[in-house]
C-alpha cells in the first residue's frame, strides 16, 4: 500500500533532488526539491472522506508553527484498490535547516512531517 501511495505521489511531484516520502498513519507526505529549497509538496489521506481539506505548516527550529498553505480541498484519486484524497502544492521556497514541513487533514488524526536539511 505504501508503494502505491509513493507511486501516485511521485507522479504528482516528479522532480529530482532532495526527496522525502513520509507516511504517518493515514496521512502521507512527499516533498521534492534540492537541499533547503522545496519546489513541490504532495499530501494524501486514505479514502475519499467527504469535504476533506488539508493544510501545510512549517515548524521552525525555534518551535514556532507557521502556515505555508492554508486549508485546501483535496482531489479524490483511485488506482486499483487504493483510494486516496490528494493535494499538491507548488511551494518554490527555501527553508531554514531543521524546519519540519507537516501536512494535516480535517478527516484524519495526526500529521506527517519531513525535516528539511542540507544535502550531504
Amino acid at each position: 500500500m505504501v508503494a502505491a501511495v509513493a507511486a501516485l505521489l511521485a507522479g504528482a511531484c516528479a522532480e529530482a533532488g532532495a526527496d522525502a516520502d513520509i507516511r504517518e498513519g493515514a496521512v502521507g507526505l512527499t516533498v521534492r526539491g534540492r537541499g533547503l529549497h522545496v519546489s513541490r509538496v504532495a499530501a494524501s489521506v486514505d479514502g475519499h472522506p467527504a469535504d476533506t481539506r488539508g493544510r501545510l505548516v512549517a515548524v521552525g527550529p525555534d518551535g514556532y508553527e507557521r502556515t505555508v498553505r492554508g486549508w485546501t480541498y483535496g482531489r479524490p484519486v483511485s488506482a486499483g484498490m487504493t483510494r486516496l484524497t490528494v493535494i499538491v502544492w507548488r511551494i518554490n521556497r527555501t527553508f531554514e535547516p531543521g524546519t519540519r514541513l507537516c501536512a494535516e487533514f480535517s478527516a484524519a488524526a495526526g500529521r506527517a512531517c519531513a525535516v528539511i536539511h542540507r544535502a550531504r
